[in-house]
């Protein structure tokens, strides 16, 4: 069905999709079809928890310095000033057992807070660093969010799977979760 659904697409496409998966246990346990959506889909790709929405706010996004930084960030700056909400940048410099130099870790958040300035400058930015697993820190951020916004590389996709963070933000995720693919990066103007 996946690739059925995939036929249809289009790269400027977003596509959104529901899923029951309200955290943990749950989505271990009632299957991963949104998952396998999102690995084909060459769009944006929204997946919304069946959840109450209506206490949250803000957009939480989560970056690298990679060539996914720059469509992560504008996609949710773009969204938080629509919504006139906050947005939190998260940048975890987990790497395993050792954390990723501090050069890294800044560079990568210094160049998010420069895009943010230079497309919203009126936005409410905060930026946040860690050392938790990436997947970890987006989902401890998220609680109360309105979206998390994160990116899929062209080259998981092609492979008919999801980044590692992806993949375990949406098994278990907490708050709907913008997906943008890396591929949007030279169409973002």
């Amino acid at each position: 069905m996946p690739e059925h659904l995939a036929r249809f697409l289009q790269d400027d496409d977003a596509l959104v999709i529901s899923t029951g998966k309200t955290g943990f246990i749950h989505s271990r346990v009632f299957g991963t079809m949104s998952l396998r959506i999102a690995a084909v889909a060459r769009c944006a790709v929204v997946v919304v928890p069946h959840l109450d929405l209506r206490f949250r706010s803000g957009v939480v996004a989560g970056v690298k310095a990679d060539d996914l930084l720059d469509p992560v960030v504008r996609a949710a700056s773009d969204e938080a000033a629509r919504r006139g909400e906050p947005l939190q940048v998260v940048h975890s410099s987990f790497s395993g057992i050792v954390p990723a130099p501090v050069e890294t870790s800044a560079s990568a958040l210094e160049q998010a807070a420069a895009l943010v300035q230079r497309l919203h400058p009126r936005a409410t930015l905060r930026t946040r660093e860690t050392v938790r697993p990436p997947a970890e820190a987006l989902l401890d951020a998220s609680r109360n969010a309105a979206l998390v916004v994160i990116g899929a590389g062209h080259a998981h996709r092609s492979e008919h799977s999801l980044g590692p963070v992806v993949q375990d933000v949406l098994v278990n995720i907490n708050a709907p979760v913008l997906i943008v693919p890396g591929d949007r990066a030279h169409h973002s103007g």
